[in-house]
């Protein structure tokens, strides 16, 4: 259904059950923009509107075949089946229930279009849900942020293993003696993992990043001099153990964290 057809035509091939659920699927999806809820209920409410018309249609066919079984109910001093119309302004309305009276051949021929809303209605839920889920999460993360973290804080450089000791790296670097120092810790986080990957590189994003954080940072150039320098693929034997030294102590310090015991 790469081409896709115009709604009518949809309905008329649901209708005469030429498409298997693959396939209407497919179209709602395509219809929708995947599954987009303003379009989902809009879709919704033209095959509802269409349904409706055919109902009508369908029932006039059978017009000859309900007046002989209304003929047969008052022969026989039966009641004949009646459903309430409820009106938009509360008001309700007791009318024959032509679809009970033909056992429910009206809804019979008209099956796969209902099928087709229910489809379209779990479709609908499923989106809300989900976008009740997504907000949650989005809640959930917010609420984790420490209330001391700004618009382009190093924070949201971290991976998410990382943000979770971001408490711990504030404590270890927030007074350093040496500017280097800050480029031994980018070295450390990233090999740690705990620094997204692509900002390790992002010169500008970084520094700024870091001196919004850090504040005294010092400059960009110095900053990735000493990365360079410390590198593991151009650090001295005594630049490499000063990274494993910062690398331990980050460590111990995570390790500690986690088995301080919980207050009540």
């Amino acid at each position: 259904m790469k081409d896709r057809t115009n709604l009518k035509e949809f309905l008329l091939l649901v209708e005469a059950g030429e498409l298997d659920r693959l396939a209407i699927l497919e179209y709602v999806d395509q219809a929708t923009g995947n599954y987009k809820m303003d379009r989902l209920k809009a879709l919704l409410e033209e095959v509802h509107y269409y349904t409706l018309n055919r109902k009508d249609q369908v029932e006039a066919s059978y017009s000859n075949r309900i007046f002989e079984l209304e003929e047969q109910y008052v022969q026989q001093g039966k009641e004949l089946p009646f459903k309430a119309i409820k009106f938009p302004n509360g008001s309700e309305e007791k009318v024959p229930d032509t679809d009970k009276l033909l056992d429910g051949a009206i809804t019979w021929d008209l099956y796969p279009l209902y099928e087709l809303q229910r489809e379209i209605i779990a479709k609908i839920k499923e989106v809300a849900q989900y976008k009740v889920h997504q907000q949650q999460i989005i809640t959930e993360q917010q609420h984790k942020i420490p209330a001391t973290v700004t618009e382009f804080d190093f924070y949201y450089l971290l991976t998410d293993e990382g943000k979770k000791i971001y408490p711990i790296i504030l404590e270890l670097y927030t007074s350093v003696k040496r500017k280097k120092e800050y480029s031994i810790m980018l070295i450390v986080l990233n090999e740690l993992g705990y620094l997204i990957d692509k900002h390790f590189t992002g010169q500008e994003e970084l520094q700024r990043a870091l001196k919004t954080t850090f504040k005294n940072v010092g400059t960009r150039q110095l900053l990735y001099k000493y990365i360079s320098n410390y590198s593991e693929s151009n650090a001295s034997a005594l630049e490499r153990q000063e990274v494993v030294r910062h690398k331990q102590r980050l460590l111990d310090a995570i390790k500690k964290n986690s088995s301080k015991p919980i207050c009540k």
